[in-house]
């Protein structure tokens, strides 16, 4: 596999060695720590360097406690280049394992079009009844891509 940093010149190249190495500093620091996920943005810098370059779809949640304190990150499923299934019913069984109170759904769009499709829009909100039965906070959609990000919060999907 192939890192590749953002060149303000070209849009995109491959790694020099110290920068690969930089960035699995920073994956290893990340997978090490309880990261505090707040918002949006940190969320995106937390999973970019995973997801933002995938060829196909992925589907994650993240699980947080009442500090929102990263305590779990399953790759929920992996599809095709525009679509993955998700099955709220597992998502809630992971979210009781882990005694979590709040959670994160993120997937990527390799294609690029980071607006959310009338699936990704209806399956969020299956997953937030599910989530409210169980009192369990949702706190965001992202859809990531190459070039940035989409939050269902921070675009009044989510309230």
């Amino acid at each position: 596999m192939e890192l590749f940093v953002r060149d303000n010149v070209a849009g995109y190249r491959l790694a020099t060695a110290a920068e690969t190495l930089e960035y699995g500093r920073k994956i290893s620091r990340l997978r090490k720590s309880k990261k505090l996920l707040v918002t949006a943005k940190q969320v995106v810098e937390h999973l970019q360097l995973n997801m933002g370059l995938l060829k196909t779809e992925e589907f994650r949640v993240i699980y947080v406690n009442n500090q929102n304190r990263l305590i779990g990150e399953v790759v929920l499923s992996e599809g095709t280049e525009d679509q993955t299934a998700v099955y709220p019913r597992k998502i809630m069984q992971k979210c009781l394992s882990l005694n979590a109170t709040g959670l994160i759904l993120v997937h990527n769009h390799p294609t690029g079009d980071l607006r959310p499709s009338n699936a990704d829009i209806s399956i969020t909100r299956k997953i937030c009844q599910a989530a409210a039965a169980l009192e369990v906070r949702m706190l965001d959609h992202i859809i990531i891509g190459m070039d940035g990000y989409f939050s269902f919060r921070e675009n009044g999907i989510l309230e």
